[in-house]
């Protein structure tokens, strides 16, 4: 037998070093978990914080994970959860699944500082895709600056489409049936965070949920739902509406019962039938521009301009806002201006608010639309919600360099490498960012820290001021970072007033 070169034997001796110093165990409740070192952070990849929903588990709601024997490897995401996207949606995506897709999908990742800690605050992310599309393994989600800068974050996926919101005739006789299974899903993962967070130094007492448009949409709903009451402690929307009208679930069963006859599955299908339909084909269910939460009476009971209005939302510190292009989601969804402008009333309000501009029928849309859909919804949301708590209002519109003159604004969804500071996971821009633009990104960054950190968004000797209702002031992303007036308020009472119910 020939003796073994003792150049393997270092090689294998350094890559085993190499592999205990970048491996990090932490025991949860469940059981063991190996992580693996970032740049400036732990990261936990893929960890189950609800059993699988598939088979008989279809349309029920999330419960505890089993238990596990040994350590499990949380070295990669899990799937995405199944996708609905229309041919339009598939085509300008930017939220496409990463990795395979299935039904077996409730993971939650972790990313935790490199050198670890104690009560260490917490940011929960909640992605956007209108609760159809969409994945908490997007690179741009990436929490690893989040981890450098002192915050854990966690980031996990919910059930989506028909998978995640449904209601049919074939449940009709069960009075106790909640179809809001993606809105259960974060629930469930906020109920992880509050058990298992400490696990990894985190402070279960300090935990901000953060999301984008639909994300931010699921943000506001859980701000107004008992069952989500202590397991955050403060939040933060972006681009996420507030203004959505929730179907009952007499509409929305019939709606969904109706759709899906179109697809060849009959109305009288029992639930097994159901239950059996193939993923594949209930993914191609096309529900249109959104989809989500349904007033089931059991959790959602309201809508969220109703419970804000009402004084009904969680008392927590909030920061919302926009930017100052969301019609580019028009272009995403296929939306001309004459469905913008299918009801002659917001034709006729378009006009008025907007003479003297100088703008067309298709420039007018887009600015209502952008208006309508986001900015006044955020604006109210944020004016009722400053009566009683500490609220940050925003308008986001500075544009990385590279893109001065190819943009309109800052489109839907553009504010989120900034928070994240992800730029370089977006390969068309990443090259070109002057340090005038990686400047922007600390600075945003900086404020969604420590707002998690303290309640109160700042960066360097920049001061955000609360809102205040005799006092309407935001925050200008912009290329001198002020705070000033919302020169908008007027206009957007105005649009509240006259669409606010119609939404």
């Amino acid at each position: 037998m020939k003796p073994v070169n003792s150049f393997v034997i270092s090689l294998f001796a350094i890559m085993s070093c190499a592999q205990i110093a970048n491996a990090q165990d932490v025991t949860i409740k469940y059981g063991k978990i190996e992580g693996n070192k970032q740049d400036n952070s732990i990261k936990y990849l893929g960890i189950p914080y609800a059993s699988a929903p598939i088979g008989e588990k279809r349309w029920t709601e999330p419960t505890a994970p089993q238990n596990w024997s040994g350590t499990l490897k949380a070295d990669k995401y899990g799937a995405s959860c199944v996708q609905s996207l229309s041919a339009t949606l598939k085509a300008t995506s930017r939220e496409e699944p990463m990795g395979k897709e299935s039904e077996d999908c409730l993971f939650a990742n972790v990313f935790v500082p490199k050198n670890g800690g104690k009560n260490l605050p917490v940011m929960v992310w909640i992605h956007g895709g209108a609760n159809r599309i969409g994945s908490s393994s997007n690179p741009i989600y990436d929490g690893d600056k989040f981890a450098r800068d002192g915050v854990i974050l966690v980031s996990f996926n919910y059930r989506l489409g028909l998978f995640g919101y449904f209601d049919h005739k074939a449940f009709a006789t069960d009075k106790n049936y909640n179809g809001n299974f993606g809105t259960l899903d974060q629930i469930a993962a906020l109920k992880w965070v509050n058990e298992n967070i400490e696990a990894f130094g985190g402070d279960k007492s300090n935990v901000t949920i953060f999301g984008e448009s639909a994300g931010g949409g699921a943000v506001l709903n859980l701000m107004t739902l008992p069952q989500a009451q202590g397991l955050f402690q403060k939040a933060i929307v972006e681009s996420g509406g507030g203004w959505q009208k929730f179907k009952t679930r007499e509409e929305f069963s019939t709606e969904i019962t109706s759709k899906m006859e179109t697809m060849g599955i009959a109305a009288n299908s029992s639930i097994a039938d159901l239950k059996a339909i193939p993923a594949d084909k209930l993914s191609q269910f096309d529900s249109g521009m959104g989809f989500g939460p349904y007033i089931d009476n059991k959790l959602v009971k309201t809508d969220v301009a109703t419970a804000f209005a009402n004084s009904q939302s969680t008392k927590v510190p909030l920061i919302i806002g926009s930017n100052s292009n969301e019609s580019s989601l028009m272009d995403r969804f296929g939306l001309k201006p004459t469905a913008i402008f299918a009801n002659p009333q917001s034709k006729k309000l378009a006009d008025m608010l907007y003479d003297g501009q100088n703008l067309d029928d298709t420039q007018k849309a887009r600015k209502f639309f952008t208006d309508s859909v986001f900015a006044a919804p955020a604006y109210t949301i944020a004016r009722d919600h400053s009566v009683n708590n500490k609220t940050y209002f925003y308008n986001f519109s500075y544009l990385a360099q590279i893109m001065r003159g190819r943009a309109d604004g800052v489109g839907h969804g553009g504010e989120i490498p900034y928070v994240f500071e992800t730029f370089s996971s977006i390969a068309r821009i990443a090259p070109f960012l002057t340090p005038r633009d990686n400047e922007q990104q600390a600075i945003v960054h900086t404020m969604w820290v420590n707002f998690a950190k303290s309640g109160t968004p700042s960066a360097n000797s920049i001061e955000w001021k609360e809102l205040k209702k005799d006092a309407p002031s935001m925050m200008s992303f912009d290329d001198n970072n002020q705070n000033k007036p919302i020169a908008n308020a007027t206009k957007y009472e105005a649009i509240e007033k006259a669409l606010k119910t119609q939404n």
